[in-house]
């Protein structure tokens, strides 16, 4: 895919929702991502000779109508080009499109919004497949959780408490 398509694409899926999506909603996503893939399978049937090709796994899950998007992003590696080690992290905004406070956590239910690029790949081992290489996200709704530890009370050693199931 050229550059510039990859560029309009990229405007095109920049505020989808990171949470269960309706069909009608995710179905440019969806159809973009499979005509990567599928223009990576013609190239290698052209390259094999119209052999079958192995598949990876999809980005997305359809759950009962309601898709799933699975993100990714390498957090740190060498590149491949300078031989340089690297790390990268999304950049994170608040509602006010406003640097994030990484103090607060992010937990399941906060409403957000992902910039990703869709990245087509070709791999011997996994099979050609899409991958949605997270950029950047926009938290609209923030959900604050914690680890659990605030619900436990002191006790002494091998002291035994009634449990409240």
């Amino acid at each position: 895919m050229q550059e510039d398509a990859l560029k309009e694409l990229h405007k095109r899926l920049a505020e989808r929702l990171l949470e269960r999506i309706k069909e009608k909603d995710v179905k440019e996503t969806v159809d973009t991502i499979n005509s990567l893939i599928e223009e990576e399978v013609v190239n290698e049937k052209k390259k094999n000779g119209n052999k079958e090709v192995k598949r990876a796994r999809l980005p997305y899950e359809n759950q009962e109508g309601k898709f799933v998007l699975n993100f990714r992003m390498v957090a740190s590696g060498i590149n491949g080009k300078t031989n340089q080690p690297f790390t990268q992290k999304p950049d994170i905004f608040d509602h006010n499109v406003e640097r994030w406070d990484n103090t607060k956590k992010i937990w399941g239910d906060s409403i957000i919004r992902v910039t990703f690029i869709p990245h087509a790949y070709n791999n011997p081992a996994i099979g050609i497949g899409c991958s949605l290489w997270l950029k950047s996200v926009q938290v609209k709704t923030w959900v604050e959780g914690s680890s659990g530890v605030d619900n436990y009370t002191k006790v002494e050693p091998g002291q035994e408490k009634e449990v409240p199931f």
